[in-house]
């Protein structure tokens, strides 16, 4: 895998407006925050602008987002917000990056920047960043996103081993697994299949977000996911919080047994409730493409990937 370089004081960041348009009173703050880090943050007013779903047309928001990837002098490339309109952009990348820039970046986003995210990983080997948004949960202020842990990540400075300071929730137990962590928003996730992008998980650590899906519609990704072979070869998985995806009143099933039901006979540890992407918590980063432990006796994701930063 290929490593970011971290972020320092004067470090030039990207923000761009790949899927829906931006509103002033998120954006605004986002920055803010990035540049009291010490860091310069520069985004496209343009990024206002509304083409059916999306923040332009697929043209412009492809040629910024490669544009961003390829500017030699930018450290890190930010996605403002999600939405919808990533996926539309990818065979454009094809086209316009053929090649990874020589000098990889930090890639930051979730949600529809699944796509993105993905395919960096995949394609050219970097490890990305899942993490809150700048017009997303930065936006919306510090209660939203672990601000300390974001930063600390970002910069290699030590970090705490356990991703969650409390255990996470133990749906099937099974032996601990030590592999590279892949994933992202399970939606857009299932949506990469059968395309050229389609997401790759033999041998790895799964993460699994989403939001507002009913239960039945949870059960149809996962179960489009293990009929497409993408769970039956993983080393395990741990869930998001899945807000919003609530069981229909009167059901005499919780969404932890709807999420059993779904991977029933699968042999792999499963935890549930990590805070990150859509989530009621403050949101965490998780670096993709980095190796992770996940410890089901523990009910922990530790970071255990030298290579990215000190663990303290």
């Amino acid at each position: 895998m290929i490593y970011p370089p971290k972020l320092a004081a004067g470090s030039r960041i990207r923000v761009v407006t790949a899927a829906s348009p931006v509103k002033p009173g998120f954006i605004e703050p986002g920055l803010a925050w990035l540049r009291a880090r010490g860091w310069r943050a520069e985004w496209d007013p343009r990024g206002y602008r509304t083409e059916f779903y999306s923040a332009g047309t697929d043209e412009e928001r492809a040629a910024e987002l490669a544009d961003a990837l390829a500017d030699p002098d930018a450290a890190a490339v930010w996605f403002a917000r999600g939405g919808y309109g990533v996926g539309r952009l990818l065979p454009a990348l094809d086209r316009l990056l053929p090649a990874p820039p020589a000098a990889p970046k930090v890639v930051i986003g979730c949600s529809d920047a699944t796509f993105a995210l993905v395919y960096l990983l995949q394609r050219w080997g970097w490890v990305v960043f899942h993490g809150p948004m700048v017009a997303g949960d930065i936006g919306r202020g510090p209660a939203s996103f672990d601000e300390a842990y974001l930063a600390a990540l970002l910069e290699r400075r030590p970090v705490r081993a356990t991703v969650t300071p409390a255990p996470l929730a133990v749906l099937a137990d099974g032996r601990a697994a030590r592999a590279p962590l892949t994933g992202g928003c399970l939606s857009i996730l299932a949506a990469t299949l059968g395309t050229p992008y389609e997401w790759e998980t033999k041998g790895r650590l799964l993460f699994l977000e989403d939001t507002q899906l009913k239960p039945y519609q949870l059960d149809r990704l996962l179960v489009q996911l293990r009929q497409a072979g993408k769970l039956d070869r993983c080393a395990g998985i741990v869930f998001g919080q899945l807000p919003d995806c609530v069981p229909p009143a009167g059901a005499r099933y919780t969404l932890a047994d709807a999420v059993r039901h779904a991977l029933e006979g699968l042999a792999c540890p499963v935890l549930f409730g990590l805070p990150s992407g859509h989530c009621g918590a403050p949101s965490l980063p998780l670096a993709l493409g980095a190796v992770y432990r996940l410890d089901p006796a523990a009910g922990q994701l530790h970071l255990e990937d030298p290579d990215l930063c000190p663990v303290s």
